[in-house]
């Protein structure tokens, strides 16, 4: 268990290319931890898992990944991002290429892998899958695909078919609008680029994936909008986002052939992907000010603004993930 005073480390393992997954469940949902089982027995690749609890009270066992970091301390908000920036440094020396996996989808294409690692030979950062198929509840892998309830894709994806990029990442309208593509589920990148530049961990109801997405694509303006972040906060997003887009090069985003598998964990409409970014703004939020780094490395509260905790602590009491 952690101390409180850093990451626990236990599990060990080698190889060139390695996959993070992480794991917070405030909520204590069910299909959390279950999906995170289906995606586990189904990847065929060295897994660190890094798990964050604020109140000590882990899930995954020591079995669970090939290596398992322990956060514990911090306060309940989204801790994806900056639990994969903790993460790096524990992986072995051996690992030069590295993808964040989040833990409900299952990858259709035996050798992604393979494919993705050859592409991270050319380009420093990938989304590892051309399509993305989002299934109802009751399905599991092995089931009819026909089943699926929305297909996206990566940006680049869109962009290779002959989208212009501010099309492919855009998104408008309603707390849950359709939209053509997916920011996130699975990224891969080469260690030493991530570990460069690393991910803006500053979206404390998610929405991080996206972020650097139009980092990327050298858009973050669409970031701001989106997300309504007041002028501070867009700068503290800035001061990652052009050397992010810089450190890219020429080379962009890119992506491979392939299908994932999205898992069931509640209505999408429970989670507000659009709407929670304008009611988190509405508490006047800025990471200069409200976070700061627990012991352990986690993020916790740094301000005196109880209904934005509040907000924020709902936000994932509300999103009812165990929902059929």
């Amino acid at each position: 268990m952690s101390s409180g005073t850093g990451p626990a480390i236990s599990g060990n393992g080698r190889g060139d290319f390695w996959a993070i997954t992480t794991h917070f469940n405030p909520g204590r949902y069910a299909s959390r931890l279950r999906n995170y089982r289906r995606f586990r027995s189904r990847l065929a690749m060295p897994l660190l898992a890094i798990e964050h609890a604020a109140g000590g009270r882990f899930e995954l066992a020591d079995d669970d990944a090939d290596i398992v970091v322990r956060v514990g301390g911090g306060d309940v908000m989204w801790q994806k991002e900056r639990l994969v920036n903790l993460a790096l440094p524990a992986l072995p020396a051996s690992c030069t290429k590295v993808a964040w996996l989040d833990s409900d989808i299952v990858f259709d294409r035996p050798d992604w892998t393979h494919a993705a690692s050859r592409l991270l030979n050319q380009r420093p950062l990938i989304q590892p899958f051309s399509h993305a198929f989002y299934m109802p509840h009751g399905w599991a892998p092995g089931d009819a695909v026909k089943a699926a309830l929305d297909l996206r894709h990566p940006a680049a994806w869109l962009v290779a078919q002959g989208a212009a990029p501010e099309h492919a990442v855009a998104i408008t309208g309603g707390a849950s609008e359709p939209m053509q593509y997916t920011p996130g589920l699975a990224w891969a990148a080469r260690r030493d680029f991530l570990a460069a530049h690393s991910l803006y961990d500053a979206c404390i109801v998610g929405g991080g994936d996206g972020a650097m997405l139009r980092a990327a694509f050298g858009l973050p303006h669409l970031t701001r909008d989106f997300q309504k972040m007041q002028p501070g906060r867009y700068q503290h997003y800035l001061a990652w986002a052009e050397p992010f887009r810089q450190g890219l090069g020429g080379d962009g985003v890119g992506f491979i052939d392939g299908a994932v598998y999205h898992l069931w964990h509640g209505r999408p409409a429970q989670r507000r992907y659009i709407d929670r970014h304008a009611a988190l703004a509405a508490h006047g939020y800025d990471p200069h000010t409200d976070i700061g780094l627990s012991p352990g490395g986690a993020w916790a509260w740094t301000s005196d603004k109880p209904a934005l905790h509040a907000f924020v602590r709902n936000y994932f009491a509300d999103r009812r993930e165990d929902d059929g």
